[in-house]
């Protein structure tokens, strides 16, 4: 990495520089770096590190915790890992939303309360959110990489990728803990 800084002050042409990882959450600390100073890069054979899905995922439940507004957030996490909220639960979401000009969430928690729902529906989604009320609590006690862990453990999101049993899945637990990892560096 410092070569590269190097060789772009000195102007020599950064297109015939390569950074070789063997695997690729090992992106994540030149990606910080080289966008913290402005450097283009490109990665070729993978995904930049933040723009991978479990670490978009991860990081959605971090929003939604911290912002419960973020309806994009929550419609990305509202399912995965699976818990029985497909399109036509979104789609009631959504609609009540609409209706009470309420975020997404909150019309979510309120819908739940009703019979528009199938009672196993509306049970996980008060589920889910009493989930992000302690976890909204947790955040005011623990660490950003402790409440990650938590949030990981608890969802199921990391026993869904264990019980992939893949290379990709087992790289996909190592970006997040690479993601983890590097938030140890926040306090808050």
């Amino acid at each position: 990495g410092e070569e590269s800084e190097r060789l772009e002050r000195e102007g020599a042409p950064l297109d015939r520089v390569a950074i070789l990882v063997r695997a690729q959450y090992q992106t994540r600390e030149f990606e910080d770096r080289f966008i913290q100073i402005g450097l283009n890069y490109k990665i070729i054979g993978g995904f930049r590190f933040y723009e991978r899905a479990e670490i978009r995922d991860a990081l959605a439940y971090l929003r939604v915790i911290a912002q419960p507004q973020d309806e994009l957030a929550f419609e990305r996490i509202h399912n995965q890992p699976k818990r029985g909220l497909g399109a036509k639960a979104l789609e009631a979401m959504h609609r009540h939303a609409r209706a009470t000009g309420l975020p997404l969430a909150a019309a979510a928690l309120q819908l739940a309360e009703t019979d528009e729902l199938p009672k196993r529906a509306a049970g996980t989604i008060a589920a889910l959110m009493r989930d992000f009320l302690r976890w909204r609590e947790l955040a005011d006690k623990a660490t950003p990489a402790e409440l990650l862990r938590t949030v990981l453990e608890e969802t199921g999101y990391e026993t869904m990728l264990r019980a992939e049993r893949s290379a990709e899945a087992a790289g996909r637990l190592d970006n997040l803990s690479e993601l983890a990892r590097a938030m140890e560096e926040y306090e808050t």
